[in-house]
């Protein structure tokens, strides 16, 4: 079993002339970098936040045959100017490398958001 490390091409015509490959054995670990997906919709969202991605790749350690194709984050619960960082995202089987501190997305205030936050609060007193 190989893993594929580093691929070279021809700066012109794009032909494969070098690969660079990990033998792979089931004992022993590797680490990888694996993209990040996110799954739901997030409150924050939906009340005019933006998404933002602030790590895409996340370096992973784990057995192969228990290497992730993707770390996926569910972000339903996820209100504005929150965010979940790695030490949020449940492993099971591998181990993350980054540090636990590090943002991996978040929702940023935006206009709409700010301005849908203070029209709830207006209705709200008025409403008392």
């Amino acid at each position: 079993m190989v893993m594929l490390k580093d691929i070279d091409f021809h700066p012109v015509t794009e032909i494969v002339y070098h690969a660079d490959f990990y033998e792979l054995t089931d004992d022993k670990p590797v680490v990888m970098s694996i993209p990040v997906h996110t799954t739901g919709t997030s409150k924050g969202v939906m009340k005019g936040g933006k998404l933002a991605y602030k790590q895409k790749r996340l370096n992973v350690k784990a057995l192969p045959a228990n290497m992730p194709s993707e770390v996926l984050i569910d972000i339903t619960n996820l209100d504005v100017n929150q965010r979940v960082r790695v030490q949020d995202i449940a492993c099971e089987n591998y181990t993350i490398l980054n540090p636990k501190s590090a943002e991996v997305v978040n929702v940023m205030s935006t206009r709409a958001s700010a301005t849908s936050g203070e029209g709830e609060g207006e209705g709200e007193a008025a409403a008392e």
